[in-house]
């Protein structure tokens, strides 16, 4: 059994080198053509494996159409394979751990994935290996060993976890830009801001006026960005139009689906994972970045449609109140960390095999 985390906890989405035993995989069969070679690597594939190994690339730049191709595949297994308890599990080439230069439409529609697993535990599992050799072996361990999500790079193999955030030294914000409708997450955050005293000034643009963005940064010292709504391509211009500016602070208002999965979430998901990805990605190139991924929070839109609160409530996850959420935003500002998940509520226990990835293991104690 492993406990949810704790109320208030705020916690920082990591990849860390998985311990644990490892086990062969047995009676697997390619989606597809064997592109990965786990023939040389397993055998030959048997007629009806019990794991079926699809190697998966979007086919372009557009992560909402990646997502749909992706959701297409997992629709599509579940029809074909509705209760045979077969696992489905997908492959991708290097996204996850981002490089420079990484794209990170790859690692938005794992996000779709994620959800499939809250949907249908035990029935998907997603690897995103590299090019060494040793890595398909590793992967094939983990797999049979029952990790529903991770990483190899070099034969290490790495999962994701939630582990405590870091600290940051608190700074002065001369002008904060929040990028978002004022009737939205945005007004509530630029409100907030505008009444802290280390914030000088508050402007505020929508996420759809690229004109508006590069006058303000042309003419406004801008030392912090906060992007409360944004569709995956208008966050992709913001931090195009930003990213020479020397920000103190880039945050993102994202989605807790993004990384932990939940049913019936693709399309939220899909663009939370990215937005995490696109954080990442900055901070790989030496800019600031952090992505605030929201559980149920009463200040936040969109919300959470019921199925999705119904999930989070069988974690032992409540919502946030507008009150508690702006308390999580101030500790975020004063935080360090690439992908920060605050999660609330009454402490919920359930298997390891019910959990999404990054929540399993015991987490430790916040310091």
């Amino acid at each position: 059994m492993t406990g949810v985390p704790s109320p208030t906890t705020l916690r920082q989405h990591d990849w860390v080198p998985r311990g644990g035993p490892e086990r062969r995989l047995r009676n697997w069969t390619p989606l597809g053509a064997d592109t990965l070679g786990l023939g040389r690597v397993l055998g030959p594939p048997a007629t009806d494996g019990e794991v079926a190994v699809a190697a998966w690339s979007p086919g372009g730049p557009d992560v909402g159409v990646a997502a749909r191709e992706l959701a297409a595949l997992v629709g599509g297994w579940l029809r074909d394979h509705p209760d045979d308890g077969t696992r489905l599990v997908v492959v991708t080439r290097g996204p996850v751990l981002a490089r420079v230069g990484d794209s990170p439409v790859h690692t938005g529609a794992w996000g779709v994935l994620r959800c499939a697993l809250a949907a249908h535990p035990g029935r998907f599992a997603m690897a995103d290996v590299d090019g060494s050799p040793e890595s398909l072996p590793a992967m094939c361990r983990a797999v049979a060993a029952g990790e529903p999500e991770l990483a190899v790079r070099g034969g290490r193999v790495f999962v994701p976890r939630l582990v405590p955030a870091g600290s940051a030294t608190p700074t002065s914000e001369d002008v904060v830009l929040v990028v978002g409708a004022v009737e939205g997450a945005g007004g509530v955050l630029a409100r907030h801001l505008a009444a802290r005293p280390r914030t000088g000034r508050v402007v505020q643009c929508a996420a759809d006026a690229p004109g508006e963005l590069d006058d303000l940064a042309r003419t406004v010292p801008l030392t912090a960005v906060v992007v409360a709504a944004a569709d995956p391509a208008h966050l992709w211009a913001v931090h195009e139009r930003t990213r020479e500016l020397g920000l103190s602070r880039f945050v993102v208002l994202s989605t807790a689906a993004g990384v932990t999965g939940a049913p019936g979430a693709y399309r939220r998901a899909a663009a939370g994972a990215y937005a995490d990805a696109v954080v990442r990605h900055r901070r790989a190139e030496g800019h600031a970045g952090t992505s605030l991924a929201w559980g149920p929070w009463a200040g936040c839109l969109p919300r959470p449609d019921p199925v999705e609160r119904d999930w989070w409530s069988r974690l032992g996850v409540a919502q946030l109140s507008t009150i508690q959420g702006l308390r999580v935003f101030d500790e975020v500002w004063d935080s360090d960390g690439a992908v920060l998940v605050p999660l609330t509520g009454p402490t919920g226990s359930t298997p390891d095999a019910d959990l999404p990835a990054a929540l399993r293991d015991r987490l430790p104690s916040a310091t």
